[in-house]
């Protein structure tokens, strides 16, 4: 079990850290968040006086991080596993992508963290922001990423969820 943990007996300093940590980084949202978690881990090993392990051994997926149903769904649509098909930075931009196949940008989108539109309102709040807000951005972020040249094809948890407890016959999926 990880100190992340609410299981952890250290788990309340950890958090303590993190919020301090993330509020005198201005952290809004999850990018940049590995340095920041990284930073968070140091300060709770000192806090603690242990000995740090090496973090910069630590394994991290290349950009972002994929949740399992993300993977399945990706393993579906037929996107190749590894660095270049998955969690991949688009260059030119600060923006990664959760699957490419050629042009084609995959974009699993978590109806919580997304705020689907379909079980949201536009005045909700989640994390701080309204879904208009979270909205607004993920359309700029695929306006973004559309002008690099690629098509974004958007799945929502709840689609595939009804896809693969066999509630429809097709995945839907939505070109942004």
């Amino acid at each position: 079990m990880g100190i992340n943990s609410k299981l952890h007996p250290n788990n309340n300093l950890y958090e303590r850290i993190k919020t301090k940590v993330f509020d005198d980084n201005g952290f809004k949202g999850h990018w940049g968040r590995t340095d920041l978690t990284k930073e968070v881990y140091l300060k709770t090993y000192e806090a603690l006086e242990i000995e740090p392990p090496d973090l910069d051994r630590v394994k991290y997926k290349a950009f972002g991080l994929a949740s399992k149903e993300e993977q399945k769904c990706l393993d579906y649509l037929g996107v190749p596993e590894g660095e270049a098909n998955r969690q991949v930075r688009l260059e030119g931009t600060r923006y990664d992508v959760d699957g490419l196949i050629g042009n084609t940008a995959y974009e699993f989108m978590g109806d919580f963290w997304h705020a689907n539109p379909k079980i949201y309102g536009p005045d909700h709040k989640i994390k701080g922001y309204t879904a208009a807000e979270k909205w607004k951005k993920d359309r700029e972020r695929a306006e973004v990423i559309k002008s690099k040249g690629y098509d974004v094809v958007v799945i929502w948890e709840s689609d595939w969820n009804e896809f693969k407890q066999g509630l429809t016959t097709e995945l839907k999926t939505e070109k942004w």
